[in-house]
């Protein structure tokens, strides 16, 4: 009995510590569950992304992004390769964020890159849809320096 009082006492540290390993903003992640991309974020990693390619070709980026990774999946097929609707699902208690990207053309036929990520439940989200948004972003950002070398 006394093994398992320490187990289920070690258990619920582990919990908590990883926790507070996850949580960067105190002030934004136990009381926000929304982030989205900014050109006044104070991350760099948050800014919107400009990029050289075509909407089409950024479209067929995420998509193949969110075949490599398990924990996202496509909620909702574009029509018009402007907006896609994302999910990401947590691992461990299975939450799913709700991640909408947004693609505008610009003028020189590149492609302005911007998302939004929102947790479907609870207040705070310990960072997660900043995450969201920083994996999602750099490997679109990744995706553009390896076509340009």
């Amino acid at each position: 009995m006394f093994y398992l009082g320490i187990a289920v006492v070690g258990i619920f540290l582990l919990v908590v510590a990883t926790l507070l390993f996850q949580v960067e903003d105190w002030s934004r992640d136990l009381s926000t569950n929304f982030a989205e991309t900014s050109k006044e974020a104070k991350d760099p990693r948050l800014h919107p992304v400009v990029t050289s390619r075509s909407t089409d070709e950024v479209n067929d980026a995420i998509e193949k992004f969110v075949a490599n990774h398990a924990s996202w999946s496509s909620a909702e097929l574009p029509a018009d390769n402007s907006t896609l609707q994302l999910v990401r699902t947590s691992k461990l208690m299975r939450y799913k964020d709700d991640v909408t990207v947004t693609l505008s053309t610009l003028e020189d036929g590149g492609t302005l890159i911007e998302a939004k990520s929102q947790s479907r439940v609870g207040k705070g989200d310990f960072g997660q849809n900043p995450r969201n948004l920083r994996m999602l972003l750099e490997a679109m950002r990744t995706e553009e320096t390896n076509e340009g070398s």
